[in-house]
């Protein structure tokens, strides 16, 4: 069993994101499905994040796995999650009210992307109205990972709580923007988030999940960088890992678990075979921004 409370703090150290308040962790690196998912969801090799598996929604229809926020009421929150959705497919996921869910409480309606499989690269938020003056529109990149992060504030309590959501590093709901629907229905709570089938043209794979006290920043530069993510070979490796990123970069980092600097480069190939076995990080740096793929060391 992974230790889950050191890669949190690993993760904060890397991509600025505060340690002590981390709920949980999940890089879908699991075969029994750990309490926050409600599992009806495979776990796939096909596409991955790191560092060898992701979460897959197949076009069943019926595929559904509900992560639990823990019907909250009061405090501030953010999640982020890395998302694949291969060119020409669609996905989907609502935030809901409670969980269990039972007869469902969509609390800012519908979140589709490529909904009908011909608005490719692009997605809405729909807020539970049939009327497109109020949708909320957003782009994000086909095959090829991007992080979706949504913070929320709950301090004053939730009939008045507040919201933001980014795609892609793109804010497209502002900080402060009510968390209810276009009709002003105010949610039971913060209850979870339901990534579900949508269509038989479904297809999406989910991947490093971050579930907050706080708000969380979107990794910063993923627009110029997101190739960077995946290039990363061999992996696990005994001896040479090597970097490869059409971006190019400037300077490389990696550290180890309990977030020490093992390493430094500027080259795109690195010697690890002087360093213990065992989970590491390699942070990316250029001047639009910066990237950190995690690499085994065997």
């Amino acid at each position: 069993m992974k230790n889950k409370y050191l890669m949190a703090m690993v993760l904060g150290f890397v991509l600025g994101i505060s340690q002590a308040q981390v709920i949980f962790t999940d890089d879908m690196e699991w075969n029994t499905p750990p309490p926050h998912w409600g599992y009806d969801f495979l776990i796939s090799d096909f596409h991955y994040r790191s560092p060898s598996h992701s979460g897959y929604w197949d076009g069943s229809t019926v595929t559904d796995g509900v992560l639990d926020l823990g019907n909250q009421i009061f405090g501030t929150y953010g999640l982020a999650f890395w998302m694949y959705i291969p060119a020409g497919k669609e996905g989907y996921f609502n935030f809901q009210g409670q969980v269990p869910i039972g007869a469902g409480e969509w609390i800012v309606g519908n979140i589709y992307f490529n909904e009908g499989g011909d608005e490719a690269g692009s997605g809405y938020i729909d807020f539970n109205s049939g009327n497109v003056s109020d949708w909320v529109f957003f782009n994000y990149p086909e095959g090829a990972w991007f992080q979706v992060v949504a913070n929320f504030d709950i301090s004053s309590g939730i009939a008045t709580a507040t919201w933001q959501f980014y795609v892609n590093a793109v804010e497209v709901i502002p900080q402060g923007s009510p968390l209810q629907d276009a009709s002003g229905t105010v949610p039971t709570s913060l209850g979870g988030a339901d990534f579900y089938s949508i269509s038989a043209n479904n297809e999406f794979y989910l991947d490093d999940f971050l579930y907050q006290n706080g708000f969380i920043d979107p990794v910063a530069g993923v627009d110029k960088f997101q190739s960077m993510v995946f290039i990363l070979f061999p992996n696990p490796t005994e001896n040479m890992l090597t970097i490869e990123s059409e971006a190019g970069f400037e300077s490389l980092f990696v550290y180890n678990l309990m977030g020490q600097t093992v390493l430094t480069a500027t080259t795109k190939t690195i010697d690890v075979s002087n360093l213990p076995a065992g989970v590491y990080f390699v942070e990316v740096r250029a001047g639009f921004g910066k990237a950190v793929q995690k690499f085994i060391k065997e």
